[in-house]
């Protein structure tokens, strides 16, 4: 059975097929003794698979390996213990693989997403400079250090107030919003710090698409990524996220 077999009985016992392509392919059950089979196989393994996958995984292994003795010189088994093992024919045995094979797919490649907070390391900041407001520095740095993004804004807006044209706290303001989700905002300030010339174009650009992979956005996060030069300070990671995306 293939793939497209299998997306089928998914579809169907989803409820997902047309009035027309159910009706066909009930037919092709009640026609078909090996496919009604394979869709009574498939039914029970797709129910149990999706919430308890490690255990089922395990008990199709033991399956395996019984298989595996069926086709070895005979000997009597030493022992049969408690455990109950349901040996499959055949063509039961390559639908269970199959199903296997596929969930493990499906389950490798959820496993494999790269996420934000794979990325999203956050080093203490000292605000390298600063104006007359000393003590809103002190305080930005110690909200921010601590998590308390929201308060770290405030304070980097009262500094900005006095110094709008402060890259460094516009960084940073950038980097609290999106801790918040405050994505346009954010967006809109690592798009303004990546297109002009500062120290901070290609770490905004860097940040710009963590933002984007935070908000699901595949597509945009790779066309960001791929604007990191070589000599950007964060290029390797951007590689590495490229590769993963």
């Amino acid at each position: 059975m293939d793939e497209k077999t299998m997306l089928l009985f998914d579809d169907y016992l989803q409820g997902a097929l047309s009035a027309p392509q159910q009706k066909d392919l009930e037919q092709r059950l009640a026609n078909e003794p090996e496919l009604a089979d394979a869709f009574v196989i498939f039914r029970e393994l797709n129910g149990h698979l999706s919430h308890h996958y490690s255990e089922e995984r395990a008990s199709f292994a033991a399956q395996l390996r019984l298989k595996a003795q069926e086709h070895a010189p005979t000997q009597e088994a030493e022992t049969k213990k408690t455990t109950k093992v349901i040996r499959l024919r055949p063509l039961q045995y390559f639908v269970a693989a199959s199903i296997v094979l596929l969930f493990g797919a499906i389950l490798w490649s959820q496993l494999a997403v790269p996420t934000y907070s794979d990325y999203q390391i956050e080093q203490p900041i000292s605000l390298s400079i600063r104006s007359e407001g000393e003590i809103a520095f002190a305080k930005a740095e110690e909200a921010f250090n601590t998590g308390d993004y929201e308060m770290a804004v405030l304070f980097f807006n009262s500094i900005l107030s006095n110094t709008p044209d402060n890259v460094e706290v516009q960084y940073y303001k950038a980097i609290a919003l999106t801790q918040q989700d405050n994505y346009e905002e954010a967006d809109n300030l690592y798009k303004a710090l990546w297109e002009g010339s500062s120290v901070y174009k290609y770490k905004a650009l860097w940040r710009h698409a963590l933002s984007k992979l935070k908000q699901k956005d595949r597509a945009s996060a790779k066309a960001l990524l791929e604007q990191i030069p070589p000599e950007a300070e964060d290029y390797e990671q951007a590689q590495d996220l490229l590769d993963k995306l």
